[in-house]
């Protein structure tokens, strides 16, 4: 009895050696095949890692072909292969699967996967809406960013205010772009510097990704002034001041730079 037990045993662990891949990232698992290995968005690169099991596999080769617009790519390390499949933004929602090779000196396997294209996958919400400020203060909006795709993406924060209240200096600032690793949340925050006092009600619109997808937030934000911002106010009309008062506007405009 004992011997058939062991036996039974033997026969499933080489079964399970036999016709089993370990799938390292996005997810750790073991795949028996037509299994499921992530979602992302369109526009958006999956990278799947898998095992080469104590050197039984040497490479990977991807057998299946991929639809119009899909690209992939093979890198080949120590203990592991990488297949990056890399979607347009175009692509259509649904299963793609993949018919994959593992080749090793001793044997070759051929293994079946699928990974989605979905949509709504991403989100982002705001954390206040309404903010206090003095004029010419940093004024900061703080958002959290939500990945649920198996893909590292991109958030990209724009609003509708001029420019020159996106910096606390005289250049014109990128906007604001937050990393987000797949399956993560991560907290980012936007900051403006109002130029007028009063209260400023502007719309900001973030951006998913590669995708069409996006959110739009309306913010207000009520400031009061300060003396640094009477004083900077001279940088950002100096088109509009007299030239025989020139000197005295960009006196008062360094003396701002004290009340950092």
């Amino acid at each position: 009895m004992f011997k058939k037990a062991l036996f039974l045993f033997s026969l499933i662990l080489i079964l399970s050696s036999v016709f089993s891949l370990r799938l390292i990232g996005p997810v750790y698992t073991d795949l028996n095949g037509e299994d499921y290995v992530g979602s992302i968005l369109p526009g958006s690169t999956i990278e799947l890692t898998f095992s080469k099991q104590f050197d039984r596999f040497l490479s990977l080769k991807l057998i299946s072909q991929l639809p119009n617009g899909f690209e992939s790519k093979i890198v080949e390390e120590v203990d592991y292969s990488k297949l990056f499949i890399y979607s347009p933004k175009n692509a259509s929602l649904g299963a793609y699967p993949l018919t994959l090779e593992f080749v090793g000196e001793k044997e070759s396997v051929v293994f079946k996967v699928y990974f989605l294209i979905e949509k709504e996958l991403l989100n982002v919400s705001s954390d206040n809406y309404f903010v206090y400020s003095g004029v010419g203060d940093k004024a900061v909006y703080d958002f959290t960013f939500i990945n649920n795709s198996h893909a590292d993406v991109n958030f990209t924060v724009m609003n509708e205010l001029p420019w020159f209240w996106n910096s606390d200096s005289f250049f014109k600032q990128d906007a604001l772009k937050i990393f987000v690793p797949a399956r993560s949340t991560k907290k980012g925050s936007m900051i403006v510097y109002p130029r007028k006092q009063g209260e400023t009600i502007f719309n900001t619109t973030i951006l998913f990704d590669n995708s069409s997808e996006s959110r739009a937030f309306s913010l207000r934000l009520n400031a009061t002034p300060s003396i640094k911002g009477k004083m900077e106010s001279v940088f950002f009309g100096l088109p509009f001041y007299s030239f025989s008062l020139m000197p005295n506007y960009l006196i008062n405009g360094l003396f701002s730079l004290y009340f950092n």
